[in-house]
């Protein structure tokens, strides 16, 4: 499966309130910012050359999400804080890859839902992140493909989302404004060593990890994935 590859060349300026995307390839590309902290999560087009920046809140997290309009599955994804500049340099079979410290198994998910909504072209499927570290972390899955109801213009929420987990706790507390209403995980999982969460999920979403340090990390993956944190 071919992917794109991109490269971060800023993060120094948190206190900037936006995102900017650069497309130096050679074909038009659709991009993509999620809303934890307000504006649109729509795609916009990016022309060979062409660069646009998405305001978002500072001192933010967001999810950045590139994609060929003319091939889905040449696409990339990446958990930066606002103030980030992204460069997007080639099409080619690697991609962005996770950083080291999580290991990624496509199709690699044990857990299987309860029930499956098979009028769906896309039926949902497990995201499972499991903690292989000695240390605890936090851990949310985006949901940027929620579906628009037909009859309205808004997003609505995927109620259809199932939660399995072994030795996890809900932590409500975060500072960075992101919400339920965005990147959309809803509240940070906490994982112990050796714990294991999935949510249930359409297409690719994000795996954000937040480490002890406040370092975070993040793994753009493909519904029904195992993600691993290695420390």
């Amino acid at each position: 499966m071919g992917k794109l590859s991109a490269a971060v060349v800023s993060i120094a300026r948190p206190a900037n309130e936006h995102y900017y995307v650069a497309n130096r390839t050679s074909t038009p590309l659709e991009v993509r910012v999620s809303n934890a902290s307000g504006g649109s999560r729509d795609w916009f087009t990016l022309l060979p050359g062409q660069s646009d920046f998405w305001r978002r809140g500072a001192h933010c997290w967001e999810v950045v999400v590139a994609r060929d309009p003319r091939r889905r599955d040449h696409h990339l994804g990446c958990y930066l804080q606002s103030g980030s500049t992204l460069v997007i340099d080639a099409v080619h079979e690697h991609g962005f890859l996770p950083p080291p410290e999580l290991a990624v198994i496509e199709g690699g998910a044990t857990v299987v839902p309860d029930s499956l909504d098979t009028t769906s072209s896309m039926p949902p499927l497990p995201i499972e992140t499991v903690n292989a570290s000695a240390e605890p972390v936090h851990v949310r899955v985006s949901r940027l493909n929620r579906v628009r109801s037909p009859s309205s213009s808004t997003w609505n929420s995927d109620d259809e989302e199932e939660e399995h987990n072994d030795s996890s706790s809900d932590d409500d507390s975060d500072s960075d404004r992101e919400g339920e209403s965005g990147s959309g995980g809803g509240k940070w999982i906490l994982l112990e060593p050796l714990a294991r969460h999935a949510w249930t999920r359409r297409d690719h979403e994000m795996v954000m990890v937040k480490r002890s340090d406040g370092r975070r990390l993040g793994a753009y993956v493909s519904a029904g994935s195992r993600v691993t944190f290695r420390g």
